[in-house]
C-alpha cells in the first residue's frame, strides 16, 4: 500500500448503491435538476470523485466485482447460467472474518443465491417480490383507457396478455395499492437499515435501491416533479418504456419521449435521494456517523435515447460507465489520494482492505486488482461487456423491422481509459478512440486522426487482458428458478 494508508480501524461500512444512476444526473455532478440533495450534502462533507468509472455497464457482472475486487475477465460472472466462483471469497466473507455483521438487501433479481451475490452475508433481504415490468405497464394502460367500456377493456386484457400474466399484474396492482408498497423498495430499505445502524457491533450494510431501473416509475408524490405542465398525464402514461422495442426499432421514439423519459428517471434519483437522506440522518442519530466508512454510488449507468440505445445494453460509452461515487469517511478525509483523477468501482473493496487490520485467512487482500482510494495511482482503467444482454438470439426474434440488423449488437466490448482517452474495442474488429476530457459526449471518433494513442493504448489493452485472462476463473453452472428468471425479463434482461 501507499504511504497514505491510515491507521488500522475497524469503522462500520455502509454501501449505498443506486441501480441504473449515471453521474450526469446528480445535481452534485452539475445535473441541471435538483435531483440528488441529500447526496449533495453528504458530498459537501465528505469526499465526490470526478471520474468514476464502472467495471461493466449492468448489475451481475458489476456487482460480483463490487463484491470481490477483481474485474469480469477473472470471475466470468456475466450472464443468467453463471455464478461467482466459490474459490472467491466475497467482501461480506472478509468482513466476518474481523467480527462484522453483514446484512444485505435489494430487489433486484440478480441478488439471489444462483448468482451468488448474497454469499457471505449473514442476512440478505429482498425489498418485495412484485415487479412491474413491461407488461405491467400494458395491463395499467388498457384498465386506465376510460375511452373504452369496462367491458372492452377486459376484453383487450385477456386477447393480449396470458392468463399468468394476468394473475401476475393483478396482485401487483393490488400491491402497489398499498401505501407502504407505492416504491420499489427503498421505504423497506430505510425501515430495515434503522433495525442495524446504532449496533454495538461493527456492521457492513448493503443496500441497492432498484427505483432507478426501468421501468421509470416513481411514487405518485414525485411522479410529475420534473414534468412541464404542458406535459398530459397521458402523455406521461403512455411514453415507451420498452427498451427491448426500441433497441430493435420496432417503435420509434423522438427527442420528447426521450425528455419525458428522463424526467421521470430524474424523478426516481430523488426519490432514491430522500430515502439515502434517510439512512445518513439514522446515522447522525445513533452517533453512528463518525465511526462509519459510507459509500455511494451508481453500479452502471443509462442511456435514454443516447447513442440510439435505451436501458444499459450493447454498449461501453460514458452515460453507461461514467457513475457517481460519493464517500465520507470522518476520520481519514485529509487521506484521500486524489479526488480528480479516475478512479473504479473495483476501488471499493481495495479501500476496505486498507483500513481493516490483517487477521490472515483467505487471501481476500491478495487478489484485489483495484487500488485503495488512499493510494494515488495511474494505472489504466478497464470496462467490459464481455457478452450481450439480453441475447441477440432473442433480439432477433423480437424484431420486426426487417430494415434493422440485430447482428451489431453480437459482440463483446473492452473499453481502457489513460492520459484522458478512452480506446474501445470490439469483438467484431470495431475501434474507437475519444478524448473524454473535450468529448464528454463521445461526438467523435478520433481513432483514424490519433493513431498512435490507438496503438499504445490498444497495446495496454493487450496486456491487461493477458495478465487478467491468466487469473480467469469459471463459477459453477446454477439451476435459475423460474420466478427469477420471469422478474429478469420483466427488467428487460431477457
Amino acid at each position: 500500500m501507499g504511504q497514505t494508508r491510515p491507521q488500522e480501524h475497524t469503522p462500520n461500512i455502509v454501501i449505498l448503491v443506486l441501480d441504473t444512476a449515471r453521474a450526469r444526473n446528480f445535481s452534485c455532478y452539475s445535473h441541471d435538476r435538483r435531483t440528488t440533495p441529500s447526496i449533495d450534502s453528504v458530498a459537501e462533507e465528505g469526499t465526490k470523485f470526478e471520474e468514476v468509472t464502472s467495471v461493466s455497464p449492468w448489475t451481475l457482472p458489476s456487482h460480483a466485482s463490487l463484491f470481490t475486487g477483481v474485474p469480469p475477465t477473472i470471475h466470468r460472472t456475466n450472464s443468467l447460467d453463471s455464478s461467482l466462483p466459490d474459490s472467491l471469497e466475497t467482501l461480506a466473507d472478509y468482513v466476518n472474518r474481523h467480527g462484522y455483521r453483514t446484512v444485505g438487501m435489494a430487489n433486484n433479481p440478480w441478488f439471489s443465491s444462483e448468482f451468488g451475490l448474497t454469499r457471505g452475508f449473514d442476512e440478505f433481504h429482498e425489498l418485495f417480490t412484485l415487479f412491474g415490468g413491461d407488461s405491467y405497464r400494458s395491463f395499467v394502460n388498457i384498465l386506465t383507457d376510460k375511452s373504452r367500456s369496462l367491458p372492452d377493456r377486459l376484453d383487450k386484457l385477456l386477447s393480449e396478455q396470458s392468463v399468468p400474466s394476468l394473475i401476475k399484474n393483478g396482485m401487483n396492482a393490488a400491491y402497489r395499492q398499498l401505501d407502504y408498497r407505492d416504491d420499489d423498495g427503498g421505504k423497506t430499505a430505510v425501515s430495515k437499515s434503522r433495525e442495524i445502524i446504532g449496533e454495538d457491533q461493527p456492521y457492513l450494510l448493503f443496500v441497492n435501491f432498484l427505483e432507478p431501473h426501468l421501468p421509470y416509475e416513481p411514487p405518485e408524490s414525485h411522479r410529475r416533479e420534473f414534468i412541464p405542465e404542458h406535459v398530459s398525464d397521458a402523455e406521461v402514461e403512455n411514453v415507451n418504456q420498452n427498451a427491448r422495442e426500441y433497441n430493435v426499432r420496432n417503435v420509434e421514439m423522438d427527442d420528447a419521449d426521450f425528455d419525458i423519459l428522463e424526467r421521470l428517471y430524474d424523478a426516481e434519483i430523488k426519490y432514491t435521494d430522500e430515502r439515502i437522506g434517510e439512512i445518513v440522518g439514522a446515522l447522525k442519530q445513533t452517533g453512528d456517523w463518525e465511526d462509519t466508512m459510507l459509500f455511494i454510488l451508481g453500479d452502471h449507468g443509462e442511456n435514454i435515447g443516447d447513442h440510439q440505445l435505451m436501458s444499459h445494453n450493447y454498449s461501453l460509452h460514458e452515460t453507461l460507465t461514467k457513475v457517481p461515487l460519493i464517500t465520507h469517511f470522518p476520520k481519514y478525509l485529509g487521506m484521500i489520494a486524489d479526488a480528480n483523477s479516475r478512479v473504479s468501482t473495483l476501488d471499493i473493496p481495495a479501500t476496505v482492505t486498507d483500513i481493516l487490520p490483517d487477521v490472515g485467512g483467505a487471501g481476500f487482500e491478495e487478489v484485489q486488482v483495484g487500488t485503495s482510494l488512499f493510494d494515488s495511482d495511474s494505472r489504466p482503467i478497464v470496462a467490459e461487456y464481455l457478452n450481450p444482454v439480453p441475447p441477440v438470439e432473442k433480439m432477433e426474434e423480437r424484431c420486426e423491422n426487417p430494415e434493422f440488423d440485430v447482428s451489431v449488437y453480437d459482440r463483446r466490448l473492452r473499453a481502457i481509459y489513460a492520459d484522458g482517452y478512452k480506446f474501445v474495442r470490439g469483438s467484431d474488429g470495431t475501434r474507437a478512440l475519444y478524448d473524454v476530457v473535450k468529448d464528454r459526449d463521445e461526438a467523435e471518433n478520433v481513432v483514424n486522426d490519433n493513431s498512435e494513442k490507438s496503438l499504445e493504448l490498444e497495446t495496454r489493452l493487450d496486456e491487461w487482458i493477458e495478465r487478467h485472462e491468466r487469473q480467469s476463473l469459471e463459477g459453477s453452472d446454477g439451476l435459475v428458478q423460474e420466478n427469477v428468471e420471469d422478474k429478469l425479463e420483466d427488467l428487460g434482461y431477457l
